[in-house]
This record gives C-alpha cells, sequence and structure tokens, in this order.
C-alpha cells in the first residue's frame, strides 16, 4: 500500500534534529504544552526534534553565534502567535533573553545589540495571533 499525496507546510529553513533543553528566564503561569514544544512553570524549555524554524530575520545572516538563540525566539513568538504566552507580559523579556543566548553563544557585543534592538523595536506584529501555516497537499 503507498501514499498517493503528501502532506507538508510551507516557510521553514531549518530543522531541530534532536531535542533542544533550555533553562529560561521565562516563567509561564502555568506548563505550556504543545506537539513541539514545553515550556515548565520553572522556565525549562524543551523544543523538540523535528521543530522548524526560520533563522534569523531581517538584514542578517545565520551563523554559528545566532542559531540557537533564533529557534529559542522564534519558539517563543509561535507561543505568542498561539495564545499559548501573553505577549503584552513576556515579548520583551522574550527579547531580552534572545540578547544574552547572541551574547552566551560568542555574537559579539555590537552585533547583539543590533539584533536586539531589531527584535524588541520591530517585532511586536509577529507576535499576532495567527494559525499554523496550512497544510497543503500535492499532487
Amino acid at each position: 500500500m503507498s501514499t498517493k499525496v503528501i502532506k507538508y507546510s510551507k516557510g521553514y529553513k531549518y530543522q531541530l534534529r534532536e531535542d533542544l533543553i533550555v533553562k529560561t528566564l521565562i516563567i509561564p503561569k502555568e506548563k505550556i504544552t504543545h506537539r513541539f514544544f514545553t515550556l515548565d512553570v520553572d522556565g525549562v524549555l524543551v523544543i523538540k526534534e523535528a521543530y522548524a524554524w526560520n533563522g534569523c530575520s531581517g538584514p542578517t545572516w545565520d551563523t554559528n553565534t545566532n542559531m540557537r538563540a533564533g529557534c529559542l525566539h522564534d519558539c517563543f513568538f509561535q507561543m505568542m502567535r498561539l495564545g499559548l504566552l501573553d505577549r503584552n507580559t513576556y515579548f520583551h523579556q522574550v527579547n531580552q533573553f534572545f540578547h544574552a543566548i547572541l551574547l552566551e553563544d560568542g555574537m559579539i557585543k555590537v552585533r547583539a545589540w543590533y539584533y536586539f534592538k531589531a527584535v524588541d523595536n520591530f517585532s511586536w506584529s509577529s507576535t499576532l495571533a495567527k494559525e499554523e501555516p496550512p497544510v497543503l497537499i500535492a499532487p
């Protein structure tokens, strides 16, 4: 028996090949559970293997110093878009955590500051509620 169609989504550039587990400073009021991530009330974020994200947006390039931060940031913003994490409460905290991870992963301070200012000043609309990307079918 074979499948005659494929089901897929557009819009992603990278995909985790193993779970990413990070102790964050983002403390939700209750545990957040999604098929691709969990965020415990102690701030431990688990982004599961196969999670897909776009990398850092804007006039940037992807490097070893921004890949982990970009993945974490995209995951938190997805939580906000889905209404799982309150954007009014956590937007700036998430951006500050993004900045801290950029520095932790070796990005030079001036570049990390530029990335932080860009997301903190221009990414609010990326947290607006929207549905998951549609499932496309081919042929």
